[in-house]
């Protein structure tokens, strides 16, 4: 019987089931994968788990990851017209351009 692996919608990895076929979405994976939980990432070519920086590591599935809520934070702060300092909105330039925030952010 294959087993696939369980995404939330961030595509953050949470564990393995057994299925009687895999889909053509589905990711297989074997019975005893020990990625560990909300620590790993389905890449974005779809081929692969790729690990999570400890930042963007979730304790539960579609939990927000500290960039995210970071970077929604700067988004209502620049929002309500607040100045902030140049090294925040250099992290905040740089992260728009990540997988995260591409396809994880729920800011």
């Amino acid at each position: 019987m294959p087993h696939r692996a369980k995404f939330d919608a961030a595509g953050v990895y949470w564990g393995v089931e057994a299925v009687e076929a895999l889909g053509p979405e589905d990711f297989e994976v074997p019975a005893d994968c020990d990625c560990a939980p909300g620590k790993y990432r389905r890449s974005a070519d779809g081929l692969r788990l790729e690990p999570l920086a400890p930042q963007q590591q979730r304790t539960a599935p579609d939990v927000v990851s500290a960039d995210e809520a970071l970077a929604a934070l700067i988004d209502h702060l620049k929002a309500q017209g607040h100045a902030l300092p140049a090294k925040v909105t250099a992290w905040r330039a740089e992260h728009q351009k990540t997988f995260d925030s591409i396809f994880g952010s729920r800011t």
